[in-house]
């Protein structure tokens, strides 16, 4: 279940859902002599010592030989074998086993599909404590398959294994109370679940709680908060959340200040994943000349892409920037989105697709690419500055200064850079020792 909620509203719109989930250093000691024998055998015969031990009644070694056949590793794929391993495994008791069977009859693998096998199979693995099939039972109950829908019993399976710090279960359990599916609606409960998820590192999760903290649901709205977590689900490469990071920046908001250039970072970063809404907004900032110099040809290229993935409104984008094109520009624009692939950023031939592409100039002649401030942190010259703002300079000059300046290093997720300036430095900024008062 998706729902959309808009955190801005302005140019640029920041979506985010919703939704939850259906479904230290040192020496290392050398591994013990039997390890490293293992380690000298060729694949046939690690096969074979595996096939010796399942055949002797090793539950794992069954289970392994399963999962072998299962994927076609080291051994023609073959789910009817699978199922013969997984079978003698699962009827010693081993949960991880009983799971795969439940597996294969929900899906039909080597089997027929048989919901109310599948359902068997995974409460005898479920009632072990696995946390896998505990989330499997959760959502046939949650949906009725091969059960009468039963959200209660979802609840009460999602439960079993979000105490077990399964990150989907918990997402999953904040979304039925954030819903009030199976129990009575508690924002408060929702927030702790998502949280718990969030800071596991689940996307899901975190874009629940940007919704949470946008809309003041179980807690105080807080736009920091929500850029917070914006940006934790977009630097894992969540590409709804790096849309609205490029929102974000697009409008000012969520604590950042508006920065056209950041903005076309972030719709980069989405748009290349396939992600329409950013392939629009993108499109839009080359026809504007936002935070890139304007560009039509990309313009339409990008537009072109999100018409293709369903985005209605594009089309009619696409019409006005074609209205201003060349008919060579056309077909390069055509050219381009017809022969885009998913993680390419599109560049016109000749030119770097750099979100700070530098204005366009006579071979051998420099231009300016940027202006920004710089505070000088260090008597020995070091300033700081934006990564952005020195992203793709051929040259780096201060004003009132002689001579180049040289860049040390760029972090360019904070976004800063640390730049050794030329000549001598007499005053630096002071750094403040309470982090409240800086």
């Amino acid at each position: 279940m998706n729902k959309i909620r808009r955190f801005a509203s302005a140019d640029f719109l920041l979506i985010v859902a919703a939704a939850f989930v259906l479904g230290g250093c040192g020496e290392s000691t050398p591994p013990p002599l039997a390890a490293q024998e293992a380690v000298k055998q060729t694949p046939e015969q690690g096969l074979a010592e595996l096939q010796k031990k399942a055949m002797a009644g090793d539950s794992d070694a069954q289970l392994r030989l399963g999962q072998m056949y299962a994927k076609g590793e080291g051994v023609p794929e073959d789910f009817a074998k699978a199922m013969e391993w997984y079978q003698k495994s699962a009827d010693q008791g081993n949960s991880m086993a009983q799971h795969a069977i439940a597996y294969m009859y929900h899906n039909g693998k080597g089997v027929s599909k048989d919901f109310a096998k599948a359902i068997t199979w995974y409460q005898k693995a479920a009632a072990q404590g696995n946390a896998n099939a505990q989330i499997n039972l959760a959502v046939m109950y949650r949906i009725g398959e091969g059960v009468l829908k039963d959200d209660a019993k979802a609840v009460e399976w999602y439960q079993k294994a979000a105490v077990q710090g399964d990150e989907l279960a918990q997402n999953s359990l904040g979304g039925m109370y954030r819903y009030g599916f199976g129990v009575q609606k508690d924002f408060a409960k929702a927030l702790g679940w998502y949280q718990k998820a969030a800071e596991q590192g689940n996307t899901k999760a975190q874009l629940n709680l940007v919704e949470m903290y946008v809309n003041g649901l179980g807690v105080p709205k807080d736009e920091q908060q929500a850029a917070k977590w914006l940006r934790k689900a977009a630097e894992q490469g969540d590409a709804e959340a790096q849309h609205g990071m490029g929102a974000m920046y697009a409008n000012g908001e969520g604590g950042v200040p508006k920065d056209d250039a950041k903005a076309v970072e972030w719709f980069q970063k989405a748009a290349a994943q396939g992600y329409a809404t950013a392939q629009l907004d993108l499109g839009t900032m080359y026809d504007k000349g936002k935070g890139v110099p304007e560009d039509l040809v990309l313009a339409y290229a990008w537009h072109n892409l999100a018409a293709a993935g369903g985005y209605e409104y594009a089309t009619k984008l696409r019409s006005t920037v074609e209205a201003r094109l060349s008919k060579s520009e056309l077909a390069e624009a055509q050219r381009l989105s017809s022969g885009w692939k998913k993680d390419q950023i599109l560049a016109r031939e000749g030119r770097p697709a750099s979100a700070s592409t530098a204005p366009a100039s006579t071979p051998g002649t420099l231009v300016k690419h940027y202006t920004s401030s710089l505070f000088v942190v260090s008597k020995a010259g070091h300033a700081i500055t934006n990564q952005h703002v020195i992203q793709g300079c051929t040259e780096l000059r201060i004003e009132g200064r002689e001579g180049v300046a040289k860049k040390v290093t760029e972090d360019a997720i904070n976004d800063l850079a640390l730049v050794q300036l030329p000549g001598e430095v007499k005053a630096t900024a002071a750094i403040v020792a309470n982090p409240a008062k800086l």
